[in-house]
Protein backbone atom coordinates (compact mmCIF):
# COMPACT_ATOMS: atom_id res chain seq x y z
CA UNK A 1 0.00 0.00 0.00
CA UNK A 2 1.56 3.07 -0.90
CA UNK A 3 1.53 6.50 1.26
CA UNK A 4 4.48 8.67 2.21
CA UNK A 5 6.35 8.24 5.13
CA UNK A 6 6.72 10.55 7.97
CA UNK A 7 9.80 12.78 7.98
CA UNK A 8 12.41 12.26 10.84
CA UNK A 9 11.37 15.91 11.91
CA UNK A 10 7.64 14.50 12.43
CA UNK A 11 9.20 13.09 15.59
CA UNK A 12 7.44 14.94 18.57
CA UNK A 13 10.21 14.91 21.22
CA UNK A 14 13.62 15.80 21.96
CA UNK A 15 17.11 13.17 21.70
CA UNK A 16 18.53 14.31 24.27
CA UNK A 17 20.06 12.36 27.58
CA UNK A 18 16.77 13.69 29.57
CA UNK A 19 14.58 12.01 26.82
CA UNK A 20 16.24 8.57 27.44
CA UNK A 21 15.92 9.15 30.57
CA UNK A 22 12.50 9.07 30.33
CA UNK A 23 11.98 6.24 27.70
CA UNK A 24 13.86 3.48 29.84
CA UNK A 25 11.75 5.23 32.78
CA UNK A 26 8.38 4.48 30.43
CA UNK A 27 10.20 1.54 29.78
CA UNK A 28 9.76 0.32 32.95
CA UNK A 29 6.95 1.17 33.84
CA UNK A 30 5.08 -0.69 30.84
CA UNK A 31 7.10 -3.80 32.23
CA UNK A 32 5.47 -3.68 35.53
CA UNK A 33 1.99 -3.04 33.92
CA UNK A 34 2.00 -5.52 31.66
CA UNK A 35 4.16 -8.22 33.34
CA UNK A 36 6.26 -9.27 30.58
CA UNK A 37 8.28 -8.00 27.71
CA UNK A 38 7.76 -10.88 25.04
CA UNK A 39 4.15 -12.14 25.37
CA UNK A 40 3.79 -15.71 26.43
CA UNK A 41 2.06 -16.51 23.53
CA UNK A 42 5.09 -16.28 21.78
CA UNK A 43 8.03 -18.97 21.91
CA UNK A 44 11.33 -18.44 22.59
CA UNK A 45 13.20 -21.37 23.66
CA UNK A 46 14.53 -21.94 19.69
CA UNK A 47 17.94 -22.19 18.66
CA UNK A 48 19.54 -19.30 17.39
CA UNK A 49 16.78 -17.69 17.40
CA UNK A 50 16.76 -13.59 16.12
CA UNK A 51 14.63 -10.99 17.71
CA UNK A 52 13.87 -7.29 16.11
CA UNK A 53 13.05 -4.21 18.03
CA UNK A 54 11.27 -1.23 15.54
CA UNK A 55 11.41 2.13 16.86
CA UNK A 56 13.97 0.89 19.17
CA UNK A 57 14.87 4.78 20.94
CA UNK A 58 17.33 3.56 23.52
CA UNK A 59 17.48 -0.24 23.16
CA UNK A 60 16.28 -1.19 26.33
CA UNK A 61 14.04 -3.60 25.48
CA UNK A 62 15.88 -5.22 23.41
CA UNK A 63 19.09 -5.40 25.86
CA UNK A 64 16.53 -6.97 28.46
CA UNK A 65 14.68 -9.56 26.36
CA UNK A 66 18.49 -10.81 25.75
CA UNK A 67 18.71 -11.32 29.55
CA UNK A 68 15.92 -13.98 29.27
CA UNK A 69 17.06 -15.42 26.04
CA UNK A 70 19.47 -18.66 25.31
CA UNK A 71 22.85 -17.63 24.74
CA UNK A 72 22.67 -17.82 21.19
CA UNK A 73 19.56 -15.56 20.35
CA UNK A 74 20.51 -12.01 18.65
CA UNK A 75 18.67 -9.08 18.84
CA UNK A 76 18.87 -6.23 15.89
CA UNK A 77 17.83 -2.67 16.67
CA UNK A 78 16.12 -0.10 14.03
CA UNK A 79 15.63 3.00 14.42
CA UNK A 80 15.21 6.29 12.35
CA UNK A 81 17.62 7.80 14.21
CA UNK A 82 20.65 6.60 16.34
CA UNK A 83 21.00 9.41 18.86
CA UNK A 84 19.50 7.43 21.49
CA UNK A 85 21.32 3.50 21.07
CA UNK A 86 24.08 3.21 23.94
CA UNK A 87 27.82 2.93 22.66
CA UNK A 88 28.30 0.49 20.71
CA UNK A 89 31.26 -0.98 22.92
CA UNK A 90 29.00 -1.47 25.95
CA UNK A 91 26.66 -3.60 24.04
CA UNK A 92 26.81 -7.34 23.83
CA UNK A 93 27.87 -8.77 20.72
CA UNK A 94 24.56 -10.39 19.75
CA UNK A 95 23.01 -6.70 19.63
CA UNK A 96 22.93 -5.34 16.31
CA UNK A 97 22.01 -1.70 15.86
CA UNK A 98 20.77 -0.16 12.91
CA UNK A 99 19.39 3.17 11.35
CA UNK A 100 16.25 2.85 9.39
CA UNK A 101 12.64 4.84 8.84
CA UNK A 102 10.11 1.80 9.14
CA UNK A 103 8.01 3.49 7.34
CA UNK A 104 10.15 2.50 3.94
CA UNK A 105 10.98 -0.94 2.92
CA UNK A 106 13.76 -2.04 4.71
CA UNK A 107 16.91 -3.56 2.73
CA UNK A 108 17.20 -7.11 1.46
CA UNK A 109 19.63 -8.46 3.46
CA UNK A 110 17.15 -7.89 6.70
CA UNK A 111 13.79 -9.45 4.86
CA UNK A 112 12.60 -12.88 6.44
CA UNK A 113 15.29 -13.11 8.59
CA UNK A 114 13.74 -12.66 12.06
CA UNK A 115 11.98 -15.24 14.64
CA UNK A 116 10.36 -12.19 16.23
CA UNK A 117 9.31 -8.60 15.45
CA UNK A 118 8.65 -5.97 18.47
CA UNK A 119 7.05 -2.73 17.72
CA UNK A 120 5.18 -0.06 20.63
CA UNK A 121 4.46 3.18 21.04
CA UNK A 122 4.11 4.26 17.59
CA UNK A 123 0.89 6.78 18.31
CA UNK A 124 2.00 10.29 17.54
CA UNK A 125 3.53 8.82 13.97
CA UNK A 126 0.85 6.49 12.41
CA UNK A 127 -2.93 6.96 11.63
CA UNK A 128 -5.44 4.88 9.30
CA UNK A 129 -3.23 6.17 6.17
CA UNK A 130 0.09 4.86 6.59
CA UNK A 131 -0.30 2.11 9.08
CA UNK A 132 -0.82 -0.43 6.35
CA UNK A 133 2.45 0.51 4.56
CA UNK A 134 3.98 -0.08 8.31
CA UNK A 135 2.43 -3.31 8.74
CA UNK A 136 3.80 -4.94 5.41
CA UNK A 137 7.07 -3.43 5.70
CA UNK A 138 7.39 -5.31 9.22
CA UNK A 139 6.22 -8.34 7.79
CA UNK A 140 8.60 -8.39 5.30
CA UNK A 141 11.56 -8.92 7.96
CA UNK A 142 9.53 -11.75 9.44
CA UNK A 143 10.39 -15.96 8.58
CA UNK A 144 7.59 -17.52 7.48
CA UNK A 145 6.10 -18.57 11.12
CA UNK A 146 7.41 -15.57 12.87
CA UNK A 147 5.92 -13.56 15.37
CA UNK A 148 5.07 -9.47 14.81
CA UNK A 149 4.21 -8.37 18.69
CA UNK A 150 2.48 -4.80 18.70
CA UNK A 151 1.70 -3.30 21.77
CA UNK A 152 0.37 0.40 21.91
CA UNK A 153 -2.23 2.34 24.60
CA UNK A 154 -6.17 2.90 23.67
CA UNK A 155 -5.98 6.24 23.93
CA UNK A 156 -9.31 6.36 23.72
CA UNK A 157 -9.97 4.43 26.92
CA UNK A 158 -8.12 6.81 28.85
CA UNK A 159 -9.87 9.09 31.77
CA UNK A 160 -9.32 11.30 34.59
CA UNK A 161 -9.82 9.65 37.83
CA UNK A 162 -9.32 11.36 41.60
CA UNK A 163 -8.41 9.47 44.80
CA UNK A 164 -10.86 11.55 46.94
CA UNK A 165 -14.13 11.72 45.01
CA UNK A 166 -15.26 15.37 44.11
CA UNK A 167 -11.74 16.65 43.88
CA UNK A 168 -11.06 18.62 41.34
CA UNK A 169 -8.55 18.31 38.87
CA UNK A 170 -8.79 20.35 35.87
CA UNK A 171 -5.53 20.09 34.40
CA UNK A 172 -5.46 16.24 34.76
CA UNK A 173 -8.89 16.66 32.85
CA UNK A 174 -7.53 19.01 30.02
CA UNK A 175 -4.30 16.48 29.73
CA UNK A 176 -6.67 13.44 28.78
CA UNK A 177 -8.82 15.54 26.76
CA UNK A 178 -5.56 16.78 24.52
CA UNK A 179 -4.15 12.89 24.43
CA UNK A 180 -7.29 11.88 22.73
CA UNK A 181 -7.19 14.87 20.40
CA UNK A 182 -4.11 16.34 20.11
CA UNK A 183 -5.03 17.79 16.70
CA UNK A 184 -7.96 18.19 14.86
CA UNK A 185 -6.80 15.44 12.13
CA UNK A 186 -5.68 12.88 15.00
CA UNK A 187 -7.51 9.38 15.25
CA UNK A 188 -6.39 6.03 16.96
CA UNK A 189 -8.98 3.69 15.76
CA UNK A 190 -6.58 1.98 13.75
CA UNK A 191 -4.97 0.48 17.38
CA UNK A 192 -8.01 -1.29 17.74
CA UNK A 193 -8.41 -2.74 14.19
CA UNK A 194 -4.77 -4.33 13.96
CA UNK A 195 -5.87 -8.05 13.56
CA UNK A 196 -7.97 -7.25 10.83
CA UNK A 197 -5.50 -5.05 9.35
CA UNK A 198 -2.63 -8.24 10.32
CA UNK A 199 -4.89 -10.59 8.10
CA UNK A 200 -4.51 -8.61 5.04
CA UNK A 201 -0.95 -8.72 5.14
CA UNK A 202 -0.93 -12.91 5.93
CA UNK A 203 -0.77 -12.69 9.78
CA UNK A 204 -2.77 -15.01 12.07
CA UNK A 205 -3.50 -12.99 15.04
CA UNK A 206 -3.36 -15.49 17.83
CA UNK A 207 -3.63 -12.91 20.74
CA UNK A 208 -5.63 -9.80 21.58
CA UNK A 209 -5.11 -8.35 25.47
CA UNK A 210 -6.46 -5.30 27.06
CA UNK A 211 -4.04 -4.97 29.88
CA UNK A 212 -5.84 -2.51 32.80
CA UNK A 213 -3.44 -0.61 35.22
CA UNK A 214 -3.60 -1.75 38.41
CA UNK A 215 -3.94 1.16 40.91
CA UNK A 216 -0.14 0.63 42.09
CA UNK A 217 0.59 1.74 39.41
CA UNK A 218 -1.03 5.22 39.15
CA UNK A 219 1.78 7.48 40.40
CA UNK A 220 4.26 6.11 37.95
CA UNK A 221 2.23 6.64 34.82
CA UNK A 222 1.31 10.10 36.41
CA UNK A 223 5.52 10.47 36.32
CA UNK A 224 5.77 9.21 32.24
CA UNK A 225 2.87 12.14 31.81
CA UNK A 226 4.76 15.29 33.40
CA UNK A 227 7.96 13.82 31.72
CA UNK A 228 6.24 13.62 28.50
CA UNK A 229 4.84 17.04 28.62
CA UNK A 230 8.22 18.65 29.88
CA UNK A 231 10.26 16.80 26.79
CA UNK A 232 7.62 18.33 24.32
CA UNK A 233 7.71 21.50 25.87
CA UNK A 234 11.77 21.35 25.41
CA UNK A 235 11.35 20.54 21.43
CA UNK A 236 8.75 23.13 21.28
CA UNK A 237 11.47 25.74 22.80
CA UNK A 238 14.00 24.33 20.39
CA UNK A 239 11.50 24.90 17.55
CA UNK A 240 10.85 28.62 18.09
CA UNK A 241 7.38 27.63 19.93
CA UNK A 242 7.80 29.80 22.96
CA UNK A 243 4.56 30.70 23.95
CA UNK A 244 3.01 26.68 23.57
CA UNK A 245 5.70 25.95 25.58
CA UNK A 246 5.38 28.60 27.92
CA UNK A 247 1.83 27.17 28.72
CA UNK A 248 2.84 23.63 28.33
CA UNK A 249 5.31 24.64 31.36
CA UNK A 250 2.38 26.51 33.16
CA UNK A 251 0.02 22.98 32.64
CA UNK A 252 3.26 20.96 33.92
CA UNK A 253 2.87 22.85 37.27
CA UNK A 254 -0.54 22.65 37.90
CA UNK A 255 -0.74 18.20 36.62
CA UNK A 256 2.32 18.47 39.65
CA UNK A 257 0.07 19.77 42.56
CA UNK A 258 -3.42 17.72 41.17
CA UNK A 259 -1.32 14.57 40.87
CA UNK A 260 0.05 15.11 44.53
CA UNK A 261 -3.70 15.30 45.14
CA UNK A 262 -4.53 12.03 44.19
CA UNK A 263 -5.52 12.78 40.75
CA UNK A 264 -4.45 10.21 37.54
CA UNK A 265 -4.88 9.00 34.20
CA UNK A 266 -5.62 5.58 33.53
CA UNK A 267 -5.69 4.21 30.28
CA UNK A 268 -5.51 0.56 29.41
CA UNK A 269 -2.69 -1.26 26.89
CA UNK A 270 -3.70 -3.16 24.21
CA UNK A 271 -1.21 -5.83 22.54
CA UNK A 272 -1.66 -7.55 19.46
CA UNK A 273 0.38 -10.94 18.01
CA UNK A 274 0.33 -11.73 14.86
CA UNK A 275 1.99 -14.84 13.23
CA UNK A 276 3.49 -15.13 9.66
CA UNK A 277 2.21 -18.35 7.44
CA UNK A 278 4.61 -20.99 7.07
Amino acid sequence: MASEPPPEDSYLFSRNEKSSIRLNYHHWVTKQVCGYLIHPKIPTKKENLRVVDVGAGTGIWALEILDDLPACASATLFDISPAQYPLSLFMPKNLHLRTHNAFLPFPLEHRAKYDIVSIRFFLTLTNSKNVEALIDNLVSLLKPGGYLQWLEFDIYSSKAVAAIPETPMPAVEKLVSMMKQPHPDAEYNWVLNLDSIFSKYGLETIGKDRIYMLDKHKPFLSHVHLLTLEDLCVKMEGSGMTEQAKAGWEMAERLKDEFRQGASVITDYIITIGRKSL
